[in-house]
């Protein structure tokens, strides 16, 4: 089950990476393992991002305290800038 979600996970990046080349985006991915949130502030400290983009589905109340958000505990971690976009 971890070797699907593993080659699932890299088919998307793939697809964001293409989609942004073609746009004249730069884009710079790894794929790593660990606690969501800690492992992307660490990515961010190590690489010297700028700018850190993020999607959130805009869940709050009850909904948010049982699923959790990585998007939120990255925004209350991190120094660098988040911008958020809600998505569906």
């Amino acid at each position: 089950m971890q070797q699907v979600l593993e080659q699932n996970g890299e088919t998307v990046v793939e697809d964001v990476q293409s989609q942004a080349t073609t746009e004249g985006v730069s884009v710079a991915a790894e794929i790593t393992h660990g606690v969501p949130h800690q492992v992307i502030s660490e990515y961010c400290d190590q690489q010297d991002i700028d700018l850190v983009v993020m999607e959130t589905h805009g869940r709050s109340g009850i909904s948010r305290r049982l699923v959790g958000s990585v998007t939120e505990r990255v925004l209350r971690s991190s120094d660098m800038p988040v911008l958020t976009i809600c998505g569906v």
